[in-house]
This record gives C-alpha cells, sequence and structure tokens, in this order.
C-alpha cells in the first residue's frame, strides 16, 4: 500500500511539473482549449492576487481560532503555529501592498512615455530670444530635482535588485524543503505532523512568493521613474542650453524679484502677528498650570509629598508650548532677512554681468562668495537645531510608549509632540530656503569663475596654485567630528588624523628595525633560538603597536573618545566577526606566559606530531619529521590534549628488539648488548640502558633494548636505533653468537610412487632402465 501511494505521488507530480506532456497526449474524447481560450479565462494579476489575499485571510483565520492551538498535531509546538501566523500575516500584508502598487505602475508608465514623447517633441521656446536668466534658473531647479529623484529612484532599484538575489537563494532552499517534507508526507500517509509541516512549508514560500513579487513590482516601479526622469533631465538640459546662448538679467526681473520678496515678507510678518498672540496665551496657561500644580503641592499631606504627575506633564507641555512658540517668533525675523537676500543676490549677479573690467567682477563675485557663506552658516545652524528637534521628537515618543492608554497624561503628551511637529516644519523652511539659496549661489559663482579662468600660462599657474592651496587648506582643515572634553568640546580635522597616521606608520617603522636588529643579536649571540626570538618579536611588535597607538592619540590630543561613534557597530562587529580570532589570540598570550608549550618543544596534539617552530598571534607552526608544517589555532592547544615530549626534561626513552638463534647463552647475549648500548656516545648513561629476555619467539630468543636518548639537534632517533644495530651484528659475528634462520618443512605424499627422470642428456644413451621408487 505505501508503495502504491507513492507510485500515485510520483505521478501526480509528474503531472503538475510537465503540463505540456498532458496537452500533447489528452485524454480521447477530451477536447483542449486553444490557446486564445485560455488567454481570455487567465486572470489578471491584481484578480490572482485578490484571489490569493482571501485564501491567505481564511487560513490566517483558521490559525487564529482559539481551538487552533489545542489541535495541533504531536510533535508541532505553539511557537511553529505562531511562526505559521507570522508567514500568512506577512503574506496578506504584502499581497495587500503589491495591490496598489500595481495600480500605480500604469501611471508611471504613462508619465515615463508622455516625458520622453515631451522631449522628442521639443525644439525651441514660442518666446524669441533673448531670455531671461529667471528662466535659466528654473529650469536649473526642476532639472536637479529631476536629478535628485532619479537618483533615488535608481538607489532604491539598486536595493530591491539585491533584495530580489536574496528572495531567489531563500525560494530555492524553500522549494528544497518543501520536497523533502513532500517526499516525506507520502511515504507516511497517516502522520499528520508531516502534513502540517508540509502546508506550514507551503505558507512560508507562498510568503516568500508575495515578497518576491512585491520587489519585482518595485523594480519594474522604479524602473519607470527612472526612465520618465531621466527623459525631463534630457529635456531640461536641451531647455538649458537653448535659454543660456542670449540669456540676460534686466531691471524688469530684479524689480519682479524685489515685489515677489516684498509680498513673502509681508506674509511672514502676519504670521509673525499671529504666533506673538499664541505665544501670550501660552504665557498665560504656562502660568495657570504652575499655579495649579504649587496649589497641588500646598495641599498634598502624603509622606513621599510626591506632586501630581498629571499636572508636572500639564505644566511641562504648557512650558514647551510657550518656548516652541517664542523660538519660532524670534526666529521668524531672522527668516524674513533671509528672504530679504534674495533680491541683493540677484542685484549682485546683475553688477557682475554689467562689470566691464576684472576688477570690478571680481569685487562683485567676492561679495558674492560672503554671502554664500552666510548661507553655509545659516544652514548649517539651523540644520543643528533641526536634529535637536527630531531629538526631543523621539524623547517624545519614548515617553508616549511607557504609557498605556488610559493614562491621562497621554493626551498632554500628544499635544506636546504637536507643537514639537510645528517647531520642525518651521526649522525645515528655514533650511529649505537656505538650501536653495545656497545651491543657486554656488552654481552662479561656478559659472562665474569658469568664465575668469585665465588666458596666459602665468596667471594660469598663480591662480591655480592659489586655488590649490584653498583647497589643500580646506582639506586640511575639514572637520570630522567634534568630542566632547574637560574643557568643552574639540574638533578632530583631517589633517590631525592624518599627521597621527604618519606618525604612527614611521615610528613603527623604526620600531620594526630596531626590534629586528636585536633579535639579530640575540640569535647570533647565542641567547635564543632563531624560532624562539622571532616569535617573540611578533609579541612585542604587537604590544609595541596598541602603546605607539595610545602614545600617538596622547601626542597630538586627540582624545580616545573619538572612536566612542564607532563603539557600537565595533562592538557588534568584533563580537560576531572576529570571535575565533580573539579567541585564538587570548590562547596565544596563556600558551606565551604558561609556557607549556615553547618553541622547539616536540608535542602531539590530535592526528599533528612534531616541533613547535613558531608560536604566533593566532596559530602556532609544528613541523613534522618529514618537514611539513602545520598552522595549528593556538586557541586547540588549551581544548584539546598535548602530549609535549620535552616539557620537563629533553630525554626520551627508545625501544628496539633483537632475535638471537636458540642455543645462544642469554647472560652473554645481554652482556653483549649491554657493551653496545654503553659504547654508544648519544645513548644516556643515567638513566642506564636496561635488556630483558621478553619473549621465547617461535625461532628465536627475544631479547628487548631500553636505553634513553636526548632530543637535540645532535640527535636522530633513527640513526642512532641504526649504530646500535651494526654494533650488536659485527659483536655477534665476532662471539659466534647467531641470529635465527627462518625454518621450513616440506611434507612428501608418498601414496604413489615417484617417477625420477633425467633431462638434458643429449650426447649419451638413454638410459635402459627406469627405476621406480618405491
Amino acid at each position: 500500500m505505501p508503495a502504491l501511494l507513492r507510485l500515485l505521488t510520483v505521478c501526480a507530480s509528474l503531472a503538475f511539473v510537465c503540463p505540456h506532456a498532458s496537452a500533447q497526449n489528452p485524454i480521447p474524447g477530451f477536447k483542449p482549449t486553444s490557446a486564445a481560450e485560455k488567454k481570455a479565462e487567465a486572470p489578471s494579476e491584481a484578480e490572482q492576487i485578490q484571489s490569493q489575499l482571501k485564501e491567505t485571510r481564511a487560513s490566517l483565520a483558521r490559525l487564529d481560532q482559539p481551538e487552533a492551538e489545542t489541535q495541533l498535531p504531536s510533535g508541532i509546538s505553539a511557537d511553529a503555529l505562531a511562526e505559521r501566523r507570522r508567514d500568512l500575516d506577512q503574506t496578506a500584508r504584502t499581497l495587500n501592498r503589491t495591490a496598489t502598487l500595481l495600480q500605480s505602475i500604469p501611471d508611471a508608465r504613462k508619465a515615463a512615455d508622455v516625458a520622453k514623447a515631451a522631449e522628442s517633441d521639443w525644439s525651441h521656446f514660442p518666446e524669441k530670444p533673448p531670455y531671461s536668466l529667471l528662466l535659466v534658473d528654473d529650469l536649473q531647479s526642476r532639472r536637479d530635482a529631476s536629478a535628485e529623484k532619479a537618483s533615488s529612484s535608481r538607489s532604491s532599484l539598486s536595493l530591491f535588485q539585491r533584495s530580489l538575489e536574496n528572495l531567489r537563494a531563500e525560494t530555492a532552499a524553500t522549494e528544497d524543503k518543501i520536497r523533502e517534507l513532500t517526499a516525506a508526507a507520502a511515504s507516511a500517509p497517516d502522520d499528520a505532523a508531516a502534513k502540517w509541516k508540509l502546508a506550514a512549508a507551503n505558507d512560508k514560500s507562498r510568503a516568500i512568493n508575495s515578497r518576491t513579487r512585491f520587489v519585482s513590482a518595485n523594480i519594474e516601479l522604479f524602473g519607470a521613474q527612472i526612465d520618465a526622469a531621466q527623459s525631463e533631465i534630457d529635456l531640461l538640459d536641451r531647455q538649458i542650453r537653448a535659454a543660456s546662448k542670449n540669456a540676460s538679467l534686466s531691471e524688469d526681473d530684479i524689480t519682479k524679484i524685489r515685489q515677489t520678496t516684498t509680498d513673502r515678507i509681508a506674509s511672514l510678518r502676519k504670521e509673525g502677528t499671529e504666533l506673538r498672540s499664541r505665544t501670550r496665551q501660552a504665557v498665560s496657561e504656562r502660568s495657570k498650570a504652575k499655579e495649579t500644580l504649587d496649589q497641588a503641592a500646598a495641599k498634598n499631606t502624603a509622606p513621599d509629598n510626591k506632586p501630581d504627575p498629571l499636572l508636572v506633564a500639564q505644566l511641562e507641555t504648557a512650558e514647551t508650548r510657550s518656548d516652541v512658540l517664542q523660538f519660532i517668533t524670534d526666529n521668524l525675523d531672522a527668516y524674513a532677512s533671509l528672504e530679504s537676500l534674495t533680491p541683493d543676490l540677484y542685484q549682485k549677479r546683475r553688477e557682475y554681468l554689467e562689470a566691464k573690467s576684472r576688477p570690478d567682477r571680481q569685487a562683485a563675485l567676492q561679495d558674492l562668495r560672503a554671502y554664500l557663506d552666510r548661507l553655509v552658516a545659516w544652514q548649517t545652524v539651523s540644520s543643528n537645531e533641526l536634529s535637536a528637534v527630531i531629538a526631543d521628537l523621539g524623547k517624545q515618543d519614548s515617553l508616549s510608549n511607557l504609557v498605556t492608554a488610559a493614562d491621562p497624561r497621554l493626551k498632554t503628551f500628544a499635544e506636546r509632540r504637536e507643537i514639537l511637529w510645528e517647531k520642525q516644519q518651521f526649522l525645515q523652511r528655514i533650511v529649505q530656503s537656505a538650501s536653495y539659496q545656497q545651491k543657486n549661489l554656488s552654481r552662479w559663482i561656478r559659472v562665474f569663475d569658469e568664465a575668469e579662468r585665465p588666458k596666459t600660462w602665468d596667471t594660469w599657474l598663480d591662480d591655480s596654485w592659489a586655488k590649490t592651496k584653498t583647497i589643500s587648506r580646506r582639506i586640511w582643515t575639514f572637520e570630522l567630528t567634534r568630542v566632547p572634553t574637560a574643557t568643552g568640546t574639540q574638533s578632530i580635522e583631517l589633517g590631525l588624523v592624518i599627521s597621527a597616521v604618519i606618525f604612527f606608520l614611521i615610528t613603527y617603522f623604526i620600531i620594526g628595525r630596531l626590534t629586528r636588529r636585536l633579535q639579530s643579536f640575540a640569535v647570533n649571540h647565542g641567547r635564543i633560538a632563531e624560532a624562539q626570538a622571532n616569535t617573540m618579536r611578533n609579541w612585542l611588535m604587537i604590544l609595541a603597536g596598541a602603546v605607539l597607538a595610545l602614545t600617538t592619540l596622547h601626542l597630538l590630543k586627540i582624545p580616545l573618545t573619538v572612536f566612542a561613534f564607532f563603539g557600537g557597530a565595533l562592538a557588534i562587529g568584533l563580537g560576531f566577526g572576529t570571535q575565533t580570532l580573539i579567541k585564538n589570540f587570548m590562547s596565544g598570550i596563556i600558551v606565551l606566559f604558561e609556557r607549556r608549550i615553547r618553541v622547539g618543544d616536540i608535542i602531539e596534539v590530535g592526528t599533528v606530531s612534531g616541533k613547535v617552530v613558531e608560536i604566533n598571534t593566532r596559530s602556532s607552526v609544528v613541523r613534522s619529521a618529514d618537514g611539513k608544517e602545520t598552522l595549528v589555532p593556538n586557541s586547540v592547544f588549551l581544548e584539546s590534549q598535548v602530549t609535549n615530549q620535552t616539557l620537563s626534561n629533553r630525554r626520551v626513552r627508545r625501544t628496539f628488539r633483537v632475535g638471537v638463534a636458540y642455543g645462544s647463552s642469554p647472560s652473554q647475549v645481554i652482556t653483549l648488548l649491554k657493551e653496545c648500548l654503553d659504547r654508544h656516545g648519544l645513548i644516556l648513561k643515567d638513566p642506564a640502558p636496561v635488556i630483558t629476555l621478553e619473549d621465547f619467539g617461535s625461532e628465536a630468543l627475544v631479547f628487548a633494548l631500553y636505553y634513553w636518548t636526548e632530543i637535540n639537534s645532535k640527535t636522530d632517533a633513527t640513526i642512532v636505533a641504526s649504530d646500535v644495530r651494526i654494533m650488536i651484528e659485527k659483536r655477534f659475528a665476532e662471539t659466534g653468537v647467531e641470529f635465527p634462520k627462518t625454518q621450513r618443512d616440506q611434507n612428501l605424499l608418498t601414496t604413489e610412487p615417484l617417477r625420477i627422470e633425467l633431462i638434458g642428456a643429449t650426447n649419451e644413451e638413454p638410459l635402459e632402465d627406469k627405476k621406480q621408487l618405491p
């Protein structure tokens, strides 16, 4: 029965995998559906998603029922059920997002087609030249916006493409698991747990497939957006080139800019009037909240005398509202001043364009650069304020997450968040205005610098040298970060870091040369072995590098807190990425200080045996007797059983056996063997050699020779044993002691007579009589 079920499963799988084969061999009497009918009957992608979404929600509803956990098959845990629920929930949410996303793709394609058609159809402006520089600025701003949009879309597209590759790998792994579970379920059709696991794997596969479809839809959408943005960029580039040929800045343009700026400042002043009214009301509410809290504190007779948390929260909210409104009111005038710079910038631009001499142009250009520095400072300060507000919003969100929905303070937290949002929006307006003017001014200065490029070699070299020095100075003094110190904050500049690196490298090189000379001196004068000296030099260089790094930071007045920014990332990266490296490093330090294993020792660890020739920071080198070198991680010496033949002394006992023929005198043989061992200069006298009659062999008396040698570079155990054997052979020959000879017994079957013939007697008469042995 199980074999029949497996056969049916295989047939069903083949029918599912090979639908074309079924189409080529239709069932008799069945009319196949034509391709046109199939296409007409096939549901759209949106309908497929809605159908899958309906099925997924139904499956999730079944698993969310209270009895679902109690009806789990044996072997299925609650965690597995929760994971399956998460997969279904993720599938539903992803399908819903994909359905919404698919509705945007046709609009994006249509926008790309419209942009491409507009780019190909445009030939010239309807107005005749000359054109206003205001038109050029507007076109350039639109071009920058399209370029930023295209860059953002390309970045997102690259991210989704990488995600798609990861999803394909997950899909392959999930399909392999489904095949395994399908085979397991087919082999055990009554196993409910196997069927449940197969269904869970299918749900996970659907979750991955839904994510894959969502990512693919995003890739398609971003591709259409990139095409549209690129078409817009091409069109704007053509329009900018056409408008820039005869562009000018007239007095009417300046008047228009002044009028626009005046209207904007008037609007800001009107906004300021409203803000001042709100500020007075906020200050009054703060005073009332403070009075209410003081009255409650006076009436509080509790032993701990803690104020009411709700009143405290209301007072803090009132203070935040009054402070934020006062901040916006005070900075609104600054915002108006920022907006009032626009006519001045265009006036300086016009002065440069109408200047007749180079000094006049340089003066106007210098004024524009001064305005640019002011805008950069303005944007920097406003960006810092914006970052602080964002941090306050994050802190406020954390407070809101700590209270329940029934807590009365939740309303005050929401009010505080709203007023902080208002401050954030105000600062974003200032940053956006400063950024827009800074971008325009930077572009003007870049164009003017290009026009002022010197025409002679002398002036070109002078200007180039001046620009090079200016750029080098800016790079050298570029502020990487600021770190807090005991006296305030300290700026960490790029030049300071480069100086630190150069100082470290030069000093480390000098220390390396000195330690190399010290190593050569110690080895040449017989103080230490070459391998031990090399190991000590490596460890000394590591110690010197660490001390030198700290000394370099101290001499250059770079505080260690500069690296606090990288602390979290380094902790995670070093904790997981260098776990094994640190373990081996610390093991190497322990091995070095314990001195249980030293350079020159003969050790056996696992399947590796040989002489330790190096002990490095991560691993040690063990050289076997045949010259092969094996790298052994230092942690192995602490985690595994290690046999050190030279730990306490370098003496080692050797053994080999000698057989003599029966009939020899055992005492005489022992005396001769003892003489041979005593005569060899590399065999130790203490402990003295020992010779024993070990066994009565089948062909010889077996004697065992036990002797001690010292492990060093001059002693080879194989050669010593060979020398002793040669001496024994010579001494036995002199005294007549014989080695055993191999004996073999030959058995003849005599059941039949043996026939004897003489072959090869060609010149002799054949034998007349052939005798047979009985």
